[in-house]
């Protein structure tokens, strides 16, 4: 009987089998060198964040520069402190979207209830008997680039505190990024939370306009992607990994979303719509503070566009930058200043640099310690001005 020849060649169902495993292996080869290399790229990088004795904005601009700006600091002291400001990263905060991280640091202190710690710093939560001041603004507020006893609100405890009988505390709920809307969602929060002060107090103006062509903060246009849209949110998570940082460091991928921008600056519909938000947040947080017993206090703080001559500023402002839209939007508050429609509560300090020596700076936008005590000076003396520091002790 003859025996049946063997087929020649692997079977069909062989052949899958032999593309199955080198499919695997490849894609398993694949898979750990990715790993691999996000693996290293990490350990890199942080030693690299460890060791690198620069922060970004000493990278940026330079210490021989930055010492003009602090010239009661040494350098070793400059660059510490600009370390602990701009090493942080933010939290995620119902509402409001975002909030300064908790930090125990040399120069900068975050309490986990969300406002940094200052001079002669009040407890948490605040006591009945003191007056207690919250005090609402953006970076400029929270002080990006000084100290803790260096910020608007710390020098604004001491000039309070010569004008009571009774205990001040202030609490600086200034924040990275935060424009008049979401410190008017801020202070409800609190409130709603059983946390009214006595007296609140709203430094405003640079992020109004900064924000005037994109209308939402900061974070919104990331966080509306990974809720919309399902890719979205695994792309999110890619962009967080070292090779995503390297690809970045070498310009493979962009370093972020390109801001929006009217035609022009002085767009009388950008700036007419910034002014209209503001003074809607003003009005609202008057009625909600009414309601409670609290007094309001509306500050127009200084910029680097305005009353200031940017040829002399020693950090440079793009002129594609968005901060351009507050050299037309203070114009036009300025003339509803000047035709009372702004209020008795509102104090306008956005003309000091007019009379007053530098520096005002630590960076393009960001105040230096002594204009931080020029500013609280300046809202502590409008304050006398309309008497309020009467209001609060129950005086006539």
């Amino acid at each position: 009987m003859p025996v049946p020849s063997k087929p020649r060649g692997p079977s069909v169902f062989r052949r899958l089998i032999r593309g199955y495993q080198s499919a695997a292996l490849i894609a398993l080869n694949t898979v750990v060198l990715f790993l691999a290399i996000n693996i290293a790229l990490l350990a890199f990088f942080h030693v690299k964040d460890r060791l690198s004795a620069e922060s970004p904005v000493t990278k940026k601009y330079g210490m021989e520069v930055l010492r003009d700006a602090y010239p009661h600091r040494s350098e070793s002291e400059i660059e510490a402190l600009l370390s602990e400001t701009w090493s942080r990263k933010f939290i995620y905060e119902p509402y409001t979207q975002f909030a300064e991280s908790p930090r125990r640091g040399d120069y900068v202190n975050v309490h986990d209830a969300g406002f940094r710690l200052g001079v002669d710093q009040g407890p948490w939560p605040p006591q009945a008997g003191p007056i207690n001041v919250f005090v609402f603004g953006g970076s400029t507020t929270f002080g990006y680039g000084v100290a803790d006893d260096e910020t608007i609100p710390s020098y604004l405890q001491r000039e309070l505190a010569t004008l009571q009988e009774r205990p001040v505390h202030v609490y600086n709920f200034g924040r990275g990024h935060y424009f008049s809307t979401q410190e008017r969602i801020l202070f409800t929060q609190l409130i709603a939370a059983g946390h009214a002060p006595d007296l609140a107090v709203f430094i405003d103006g640079l992020n109004d306009f900064y924000y005037a062509a994109k209308i939402e903060p900061h974070y919104t246009r990331r966080l509306r992607r990974v809720t919309q849209d399902p890719k979205s949110r695994a792309l999110e998570l890619l962009s967080e990994l070292p090779l995503a940082r390297a690809l970045r460091a070498i310009r493979v991928l962009p370093r972020g979303e390109p801001t929006p921008q009217a035609v022009a600056f002085d767009d009388d519909g950008v700036i007419e719509g910034a002014v209209g938000r503001y003074l809607a947040s003003k009005r609202i947080v008057e009625a909600l503070a009414e309601s409670r017993g609290i007094v309001p206090v509306f500050v127009w703080q200084p910029v680097p566009t305005f009353g200031y001559d940017l040829t002399e500023h020693p950090f440079d402002l793009s002129p594609s930058s968005p901060h351009n839209y507050s050299k037309y939007g203070y114009a036009a508050m300025g003339s509803r200043r000047d035709g009372g429609r702004l209020g008795a509560n509102f104090v306008w300090c956005a003309d000091l640099q007019r009379d007053q020596e530098p520096p005002f700076y630590v960076d393009v936008v960001h105040y230096s310690a002594q204009f931080s005590e020029r500013i609280a000076t300046c809202i502590a003396t409008g304050m006398v001005e309309r008497g309020i520091p009467d209001l609060l002790t129950g005086g006539p």
